[in-house]
């Protein structure tokens, strides 16, 4: 652990912007000096279109009338209508968290006691071996640029931790807006090369006293304005 610095509980974001940035990661985190982005419109929405779609799969759960979505939002209803009637147990928004040894741990648990913790949109079990995870994307469609540290590669992980009778995981990114999908799937052979560079990664961040300022093609839409490059 870095001199002075406590522990500092991951998740993809956080290690997203780490890597993109140490010195962002830094001020988001750490010093909690970034300014506030919750009010920027294209973040509005993105939380707007996951509320909708929560509140619909919420209520298709309990049996209870529908509530009325946004255009966009309504884009992903069918692929949902589609899993409740093939699919034995549907979640949403699950919140999921594990502590240094890729055991499940309490969400609100000490920083020092959790490595990383993960807001699965929905996750829908066809059968106890058999799980899709899908994360609702707004915005412009991108392709899917594999890493070690990719999203889908942790939330994979983490399932396969925590849920030691899953066998095959199928993640998938779904762009509402644009009702396009990127697959990817695993099986549970791949867990230790999973895990892998979480690991590293994690000992990297937590182990880093300079947390140093890198440029990136991001840093023109950066708010953390006290670094060299922005000054």
């Amino acid at each position: 652990m870095a001199m002075n610095q406590p522990p500092i509980a991951l998740s993809y974001s956080r290690l997203s912007d780490y890597e993109q940035c140490p010195r962002k990661f830094k001020s988001k985190y750490i010093d909690k000096t970034y300014p506030d982005e919750s009010d920027n419109p294209a973040f509005a929405k993105g939380t707007l279109i996951h509320k909708q779609l929560e509140n619909y799969i919420l209520a298709k759960k309990a049996n209870t009338a529908l509530p009325s979505t946004g255009v966009h939002a309504g884009n992903a209803l069918k692929m949902i209508d589609r899993l409740f009637d093939q699919c034995i147990l549907i979640t949403a928004e699950k919140q999921l968290a594990v502590d240094l040894k890729w055991n499940q741990c309490d969400w609100f648990a000490k920083p020092d006691m959790v490595k990383y913790r993960a807001i699965i949109d929905m996750i829908a079990f066809y059968d106890t071996n058999t799980v899709l995870i899908a994360d609702f994307k707004s915005g412009k469609f991108r392709d899917y640029s594999e890493t070690d540290t990719s999203q889908l590669n942790l939330t994979a992980a983490m399932i396969f931790s925590l849920y030691p009778e899953v066998t095959k995981i199928s993640s998938v990114y779904l762009y509402v807006e644009h009702k396009q999908t990127v697959r990817v799937d695993f099986t549970r052979d791949m867990l230790d090369k999973l895990k892998a560079p979480f690991d590293k990664m994690y000992l990297v961040v937590q182990n880093d006293e300079d947390f140093k300022h890198t440029k990136n093609k991001y840093c023109n839409w950066c708010s953390e304005m006290t670094c060299p490059i922005k000054g």
